[in-house]
């Protein structure tokens, strides 16, 4: 009984809420509302299925009706990284692809860091607006974060991130940028070369997109791609045999999950030594021998991780897809 009254109380205070937020906002009649979840992660299954429903409603949304929409944020508590990123370059897609029609506005937090956060990763920017906070809301843990974006302008690995829009870190602009764009570059190389798997239209162009912090002498950098996905661009390199064969041992993993562990043994096997591999074997291995504290691959439902601090490898099998790639590491400063 008792939780029927909160189902119903819960539920005509979303309605009041509903009905203050289209007297508030002229606009509402002819958008579309998209709720944000009350946390924009990817990591952890409720996160996972609730992120997954967000971003194919702006898809659905903006691309495939080119629809007028709202994003309202009020909810909004956590914007973690990669989550973060993603909704960063899934609005940047849309944006692309809709050109003019492209019309999003957006409902603050009623979090001022979360506003605060909205500003420095660019999606403000992307819909065409300032969210107005104070000083004291941009926060150590917000104001170092910088985003960039680029595309793939040629096949030659070392030059394919030459040119972006944005900033990045002061310390991977200087030192990693040359090995990490190589790396990088070789795990892009297949991630646009079929539809991606959502329904919606293509960007005509191979697209990334970054985040990059400096912060308590640690460089946190986290990329991603909305291709097709480590599990589905690997069998695209490979002979069904050679696939099976590379699989061999990597046992009591989902499907995409190892995916992400054979294309890290592939890179290994094929030179006979583990740090010579290029894209996805040097980003794992050469990171981890630059004593990074952490590396994580989230591809398509996959996700592997290492952590420093345990000196362990995890790997989790989501319901939800992503449809693209993310790779994120934090590494020491020097």
């Amino acid at each position: 009984m008792i939780n029927k009254r909160l189902r119903r109380r819960t539920a005509s205070q979303r309605k009041i809420k509903v009905k203050n937020l289209r007297s508030a906002w002229p606009y509402t009649q002819d958008r579309y509302v998209i709720k944000a979840p009350h946390a924009i992660n990817v990591q952890g299954k409720s996160n996972r299925r609730q992120n997954s429903k967000f971003f194919n409603q702006i898809r659905k949304s903006i691309i495939d009706r080119e629809m007028k929409a709202i994003l309202d944020f009020s909810d909004t508590q956590h914007i973690h990284p990669t989550g973060g990123l993603l909704l960063t370059a899934e609005l940047d897609r849309a944006k692309r692809i809709s050109e003019q029609l492209f019309d999003v506005k957006i409902v603050n937090s009623e979090v001022p860091t979360i506003n605060a956060v909205l500003n420095q990763i660019g999606i403000a920017e992307i819909c065409g607006v300032a969210l107005e906070v104070e000083d004291a809301d941009k926060a150590e843990n917000v104001r170092h974060w910088r985003f960039a974006t680029g595309e793939r302008i040629n096949h030659q690995t070392t030059r394919a991130f030459e040119q972006f829009e944005g900033k990045l870190a002061g310390n991977l602009r200087k030192g990693m940028w040359k090995s990490i764009s190589e790396a990088l570059g070789n795990s892009a190389l297949h991630a646009y070369v079929a539809p991606r798997g959502t329904g919606t239209k293509r960007m005509g162009h191979k697209r990334w997109w970054m985040f990059s912090q400096e912060r308590d002498e640690r460089l946190t950098v986290v990329v991603c791609d909305l291709g097709i996905g480590i599990p589905n661009s690997l069998p695209l390199k490979m002979e069904p045999s050679a696939l099976s064969r590379l699989y061999d041992g990597i046992v009591g993993q989902g499907r995409d999950c190892r995916a992400i562990r054979g294309a890290i043994k592939l890179g290994a096997s094929s030179t006979g030594e583990a740090h010579r591999g290029k894209g996805l074997p040097q980003i794992w291995h050469e990171l981890r021998d630059l004593n990074a504290d952490s590396v994580t691959i989230l591809s398509n439902k996959g996700a592997v991780s290492w952590s420093r601090e345990t000196n362990s490898e995890r790997s989790f099998e989501y319901n939800e897809s992503i449809f693209g790639t993310v790779i994120s590491w934090v590494v020491p400063l020097g």
